[in-house]
């Protein structure tokens, strides 16, 4: 190749490089630019190129911006979406507490952090609405100190207890069964265990006598291992908290008689209030008022023994319909070792209720297949309840001659018959 030849291929490879991606640019330069180009001398083509090039690139980087904001004003108005869907949420909340239903307003209450977590933000304080329903009974300004400590607490934990049962939104006071140790230990974590016991005592006086509760303590069943004769020990207090304006109504022989504990169990297992207090006092965990809530949550939702489901007075319709509710919610709430106890219990009511005691496997299969589920994160058994409690109603009309087969028509239609269907792994 002679010299002239050998310039020619280095400007015609110079030229591809320039005009073509391969230079690294995202724009490459049109077809009649090309040809315009070509007509040109080697330099000023060069100069043609490298302003054409700049200028696409300022070009470019005016769209980025321009593309950039579009996404920040989009993000923009769907994070005001989401505070507005938190806000409403929490809105909901203080205005069923205004509308004395304060279980209905602390579910949506829980709605709002829910969806406040999911966005990002700060989520609506639940000791705030705690504070919020006392300050509707009148009585928060009356407290102070210690007292004021415990009332937040023990109706944070009421309104827990409630929604954990499922108890109707309107629900005006909601029992609950604490050792006192324990409940000063979750309170009080650094105070000596005696210090923090005297707390509750005094506090617990001034909350009865401001009719925001009532309490007694309740003797368990532990026995003289070698005579067997009852020791008369307490295993705790029965405390019911007042949600509404009024004053609480006294405890009677029904709420101390429920077997809220198995102190004798108890006792076997090493799951004393002594044990339980020294390990709470030593956790790390329970600095914030409501953490003190999540700690006691295990001991007031779930008693050792259930016989028959925890009294919920102000329910509309009581007896089979609150009763087959609550023992539903029950097997839910139930240790392992109680499952099958429970289920069966359950499971009997449910025939009972309705009418129907030739299907008592059916409804035990029904609760074995949501304690399935419910071990998978799945909750079924909230959507269970209310299905059942409609066919009592329907029943209680004279609308449903065969509530069982009622039932089953429903749960199909709901998609929960698949709770028979369930893979039978052990849950108990």
């Amino acid at each position: 190749m002679n010299t002239q030849n050998y310039k020619d291929q280095k400007q015609a490879d110079r030229l591809r490089v320039l005009l073509g991606p391969a230079a690294g640019f995202k724009t490459t330069i049109p077809p009649f630019l090309r040809r315009a180009l070509e007509s040109l001398t080697p330099e000023a083509r060069e100069q043609a190129v490298t302003r054409y090039r700049a200028a696409a690139l300022d070009e470019a980087a005016r769209r980025d911006h321009l593309r950039g904001q579009a996404r920040l004003l989009a993000s923009g108005a769907s994070q005001r979406e989401r505070d507005a869907g938190v806000t409403a949420a929490r809105d909901e909340a203080y205005r069923l507490l205004s509308a004395d239903a304060p279980l209905g307003g602390y579910a949506s209450l829980l709605r709002a952090r829910a969806r406040a977590a999911r966005a990002g933000v700060e989520p609506p304080s639940r000791t705030a609405y705690a504070e919020a329903l006392l300050a509707r009974q009148g009585r928060l300004e009356a407290l102070s100190g210690h007292a004021r400590e415990l009332a937040v607490t023990l109706v944070a934990l009421a309104l827990e207890v409630g929604l954990g049962r499922a108890y109707h939104p309107r629900t005006t006071e909601v029992a609950f069964h604490l050792p006192q140790r324990i409940l000063a230990a979750a309170l009080w974590p650094d105070a000596a265990p005696e210090t923090g016991r005297k707390r509750v005592q005094r506090a617990l006086r001034a909350l009865s006598g401001l009719g925001l509760l009532s309490y007694r303590g309740r003797v368990g069943n532990a026995r003289d291992r070698a005579t067997g004769k009852p020791l008369g020990w307490k295993d705790g207090t029965v405390i019911l908290v007042r949600l509404t304006p009024g004053q609480a109504r006294p405890l009677g022989h029904e709420d101390l008689a429920y077997p809220w504990r198995d102190l004798e169990a108890d006792i076997k297992r090493g799951r004393t209030a002594r044990s339980v207090s020294e390990r709470v006092s030593q956790s790390n965990t329970v600095r914030e008022r409501f953490g003190s809530v999540e700690v006691l949550k295990d001991w007031a939702l779930a008693p050792a023994v259930k016989q028959d489901p925890v009294i919920d007075r102000d329910t509309p319709g009581h007896n089979l319909r609150a009763r087959s509710r609550n023992a539903i919610m029950d097997v839910r709430l139930a240790p392992r070792e109680l499952r099958r106890d429970l289920v069966e219990s359950a499971a009997r009511l449910l025939a009972h209720a309705l009418a129907d005691p030739g299907s008592l496997p059916f409804y035990a299969a029904l609760l074995w297949g949501a304690l399935r589920r419910y071990d998978r994160g799945e909750d079924r058994f909230q959507a269970l309840a209310q299905e059942v409690e409609r066919v009592l109603v329907d029943r209680e009309e004279g609308f449903a001659r065969r509530a069982g087969a009622l039932l089953v028509s429903r749960l199909r239609k709901s998609g929960l018959y698949a709770l028979v269907e369930t893979p039978p792994w052990r849950v108990a």
